[in-house]
């Protein structure tokens, strides 16, 4: 008996939370930030249940208590109207936490996050991280948890590979709750994206490589079974480099990095290296630049004399030798979240039109590119 009478105490808690949650996003998304007045009408409990994802009664029992605080007054079969404007300041309570939601924290992200972190102190702002993992994943219960009912104040976030769904997004944007997507964009929802040019980027790595003398050029990559948007772009860009130059690419020169590490003991590719089939990579990121770099110390092949190497991502992060790589201006990316995202917390009546930032990768010189024509 007592553990059903703590059960159903529980869960009356719950509903009470709830129900507070739901009616402070209700004043504040459909009375002050909708910009209402004395003696507007407010949407019908139908439309308001359907928005915010509760039964018709909890809206009943919202609306019966604005009633009696004052706020709200109804009318029969007319509907309900607001009837004092000036009493729904109580429920406009500042949100203190933001979310950011992407792949996978450190390697790329870290530099990114930093500079949003260090924006969100001087606001005295705390950050919800949340990782989503690589590849395809449903995030609308990640967007729901942090969006609705008052937890956060705005989400920067990267949209996963795959994931096309609008219906949470626009859901917590229409609750108030400003979205800025980063390395990602959906165009159906209208709202502010940063993006890297991940095709141009990859192109100038590899025509970087065809100034210094190559022609015979690689491209190391993901295992098929898990490649990316990124990992796409990054490919078409290399291809077009190399057909803007007229140069043709065999199979052999798409290699994969294996499930185990490289296969360090793998011969095939030591051979294309001693051969001088191949004499330059461009990888699909640092990290598998640096993978590279180990399996040829393994393999007694020198870097950059036998092979040159050009890698993607600028990560500060990873050893040496100072690579030579295309730097997405992560930092960057993180300034403009930041920037837009904030904006939009401090004036959310304003109606900005949305801005969709491209950021061009540049190229950062290291030690991993020999020149085979005097070019430097």
């Amino acid at each position: 008996m007592a553990g059903a009478e703590n059960a159903m105490n529980i869960e009356s808690t719950s509903f009470i939370t709830t129900v507070s949650s739901v009616k402070r996003e209700i004043v504040q998304n459909e009375i002050i930030r909708a910009k209402k007045g004395n003696g507007d009408k407010i949407p019908s409990v139908r439309v308001l249940a359907k928005k915010y994802r509760v039964s018709p009664t909890t809206i009943m029992r919202i609306v019966a208590e604005l009633t009696g605080e004052g706020v709200l007054i109804t009318s029969e079969k007319r509907g309900v109207f607001i009837n004092a404007i000036d009493l729904c300041s109580r429920y406009l309570i500042p949100k203190d936490n933001i979310a950011v939601i992407v792949n996978a924290f450190g390697y790329y992200y870290d530099e990114v996050l930093g500079v949003i972190e260090a924006e969100a102190d001087k606001r005295n702002l705390r950050i919800i991280f949340q990782t989503s993992g690589w590849g395809y994943r449903d995030v609308s219960p990640i967007i729901a948890e942090l969006g609705g009912l008052s937890r956060t104040a705005g989400i920067i976030m990267r949209i996963p590979d795959g994931f096309s769904d609008t219906t949470p997004f626009m859901h917590t944007i229409s609750q108030g709750v400003p979205i800025v997507f980063i390395d990602s964009d959906l165009a159906e929802v209208n709202t502010d994206s940063i993006t890297v040019d991940n095709i141009t980027g990859a192109r100038r790595a590899v025509e970087h490589l065809i100034e210094n003398g190559h022609t015979r050029i690689g491209f190391f990559r993901e295992p098929t079974q898990v490649r990316s948007s990124v990992e796409a772009d990054r490919y078409r860009g290399y291809c077009a480099a190399l057909a803007a130059h007229g140069i043709t690419a065999p199979n052999e020169f798409d290699i994969q990095r294996s499930e185990d590490d490289l296969s360090l003991a793998d011969a095939s590719l030591r051979d294309l290296i001693a051969s001088q089939t191949i004499t330059a990579f461009f990888c699909y990121n640092d990290l598998y630049a640096h993978w590279l770099i180990a399996y040829c110390r393994m393999q007694n092949i020198s870097v950059p004399d036998d092979i040159s190497i050009v890698g993607f991502d600028n990560a500060r992060s990873l050893p040496t030798p100072r690579l030579s790589t295309m730097d997405p201006h992560k930092e960057e990316m993180g300034r403009h979240a930041a920037r837009l995202l904030f904006r939009r917390i401090a004036s959310p009546y304003d109606a900005y039109a949305p801005e969709h930032i491209v950021l061009t990768p540049t190229l950062v010189h290291g030690d991993t590119v020999r020149s085979l024509s005097g070019v430097r």
